[in-house]
Formats: C-alpha cells, structure tokens, sequence
C-alpha cells in the first residue's frame, strides 16, 4: 500500500502529465487495438503509465509495451509462410532496415528452428547499409500456423519481447496482432517514451508492408 508521500506524488505527476497533455495535437490513432485507452496512449508523448512511484520519488519506467493489429486480405496460411521467413521479415522492415542472418543460421525459418536456442546475432542496418543495431535472437515459443514469440536483448535493449499472433478472420482475410515488450538499457531508460513512440510508428510501418504485399 502506498504511503502518503507516494500518493501525493503519484497525483502530482498525474496533473503534470495531464497539463502537457491537454495541448491539442494531431489525430495519429492508427490501427492499434483498445479502442480509446490505446489510442490515447500512442497519441501522447508522454503518460502517467511511464512512470512510477517508489518511496515517493516519481520514477522511470523500466519496461514499456505496446501492441499493433491489421487485417491482412489473404489466408492465414498464407500470411504465416510469409512472416515467418527472414525473406518475409526483411520486405515488412524495407526500406528503413534490414536485418542479416546470423552466420550457420542460413536456410532457417522460425518455423524449423530449435526452440529456446540462441540462434545468434543478426544485425540491423540502416538503409539496409549502415549498422545500427544488433539482436541476439532466440526464439522461445511456436505455436505452428499461428503464433510465434521472440524474447532477445539487444545493444540498446536488456529485453525484447515479441509476441506475433496470425488468425484466421472472415471469408479469406487474416488478422495479424504484434505485442511488443521492451525494456531499454540503463542509459536509455529515460527516453523509453520516446522509443516507444518511434517504435510503434515502425510497427504501424511494418503492417502497413505486409499488407501490400498481398
């Protein structure tokens, strides 16, 4: 139970991101799921859930999430052969980033890989040219034809986890959910909200390519 410095903090800084967040701003509600509460998530720079309180000192965040959902028109078994290939990975990620395969890695697609094993370090390059950042990869859970779960760490990352799910919707059409967890390294802590808002502008970027590709 919070004591009283802790609540008189935490309503503190619930007024002060409510100030800074009452200056109208454009309408970026995308396709995320949630309805409103998403929405208003994703829309502000900063809220009152990147941030806690700990013996009343306001602080932080450590690990922020977000979550992306399209519907895709085409058969799920279509769509997973697809995003689970780096071909397929790559093309979502273009023209911003692409990402190598880690060396004895080649030929692999998360639907044959070991489960839980790192598979190694794959590199992000800007442009496709300039090193940007690396991912250690593992993959830990496969549910075949339909979800997949990525938990790695990466250089700026000390965890990140992605959770994609591919179901089948009406007639032939396909709904794709990204879940994404992230827990950025000490030194970066401080602009979490910042990445997550880059982040889920990258994602909605991501659909948005799997989406013409079919």
């Amino acid at each position: 139970m919070e004591d009283k410095r802790s609540r008189t903090a935490r309503s503190t800084l619930i007024v002060v991101v409510d100030i800074l967040n009452s200056i109208p701003k454009p309408d970026t509600r995308g396709e995320s799921p949630g309805g409103r509460t998403e929405d208003k998530l994703n829309r502000h720079l900063l809220t009152k859930y990147d941030f806690d309180c700990r013996d009343g000192v306001v602080v932080m965040q450590r690990t922020w999430t977000f979550q992306q959902h399209s519907v895709i028109v085409a058969p799920a078994s279509a769509v997973w052969r697809w995003v689970v290939t780096p071909r397929g990975i790559n093309d979502e990620m273009a023209p911003w980033l692409t990402m190598s395969i880690p060396r004895g890695a080649e030929g692999i697609t998360i639907d044959n890989l070991e489960i839980g094993r790192p598979i190694g370090r794959a590199w992000l390059r800007l442009f496709g040219l300039i090193p940007c950042e690396y991912d250690n990869l593992s993959i830990v859970y496969v549910e075949q034809g339909r979800r997949f779960r990525e938990h790695s760490t990466m250089a700026t990352m000390s965890q990140w986890i992605h959770d994609r799910t591919v179901e089948p919707g009406p007639g032939q059409s396909t709904r794709v959910t990204d879940v994404i967890t992230f827990s950025p390294r000490r030194g970066l802590r401080l602009i979490g909200p910042v990445l997550r808002h880059v982040l889920i502008a990258f994602f909605r970027h991501r659909h948005r390519r799997l989406a013409a590709r079919f």
